[in-house]
């Protein structure tokens, strides 16, 4: 795993359902994303409708398409979210149009560690967010939530300001 590999993921689960959303982050992403799209100047933080084109140039899919640009991104680097449609054809085609310009598929939760190692999230946060990912019910919901808001890093960190004043005193 090289942290400078611009990755893609499909973000959602495989299987069909009406949408399917990829992520793309790296250093790529956005040259990418304009390489393969009908769009070519992308803004930042705005949603457009957008044709996907494979290498031959064919049509593979209307999407909406979203640019976030560094550091204001889940991951703290340019990054591209496809909303698409979810049939198998349609997230295969992606995917492989994805491989074929240079990205590499990610591993799993290595958008996190992205997040964790660009000081976006901090452990606790990502604890939490594997919490609510996993959650089965509204309490596990609830806290997790509360955990990914901040609220234990919040409290832990007052605790060590308390005890760091405590020692110093």
């Amino acid at each position: 795993m090289d942290l400078k590999d611009t990755i893609f993921a499909l973000s959602t689960p495989k299987g069909k359902s009406a949408i399917a959303v990829f992520r793309i982050t790296g250093l790529k992403s956005h040259k990418i994303i304009k390489k393969i799209s009908s769009y070519k100047k992308f803004t930042a933080n705005k949603t457009l409708l957008n044709y996907i084109f494979s290498s031959n140039k064919t049509i593979i899919d209307q999407t909406l398409t979203t640019y976030f640009k560094s550091p204001k991104s889940f991951t703290g680097e340019d990054m591209v979210e496809i909303s698409c449609h979810g049939s198998y054809a349609v997230i295969k085609k992606i995917s492989k149009e994805l491989i074929k310009n240079g990205l590499r598929a990610a591993e799993p939760g290595e958008f996190t560690r992205r997040a964790l190692e660009n000081n976006k999230l901090d452990l606790t946060k990502v604890e939490a967010l594997a919490d609510l990912i996993n959650a089965n019910t509204e309490k596990q919901r609830e806290l997790a939530l509360n955990n990914l808001e901040g609220t234990l890093s919040n409290y832990s960190l007052n605790l060590s300001n308390k005890l760091k004043k405590l020692l110093a005193d």
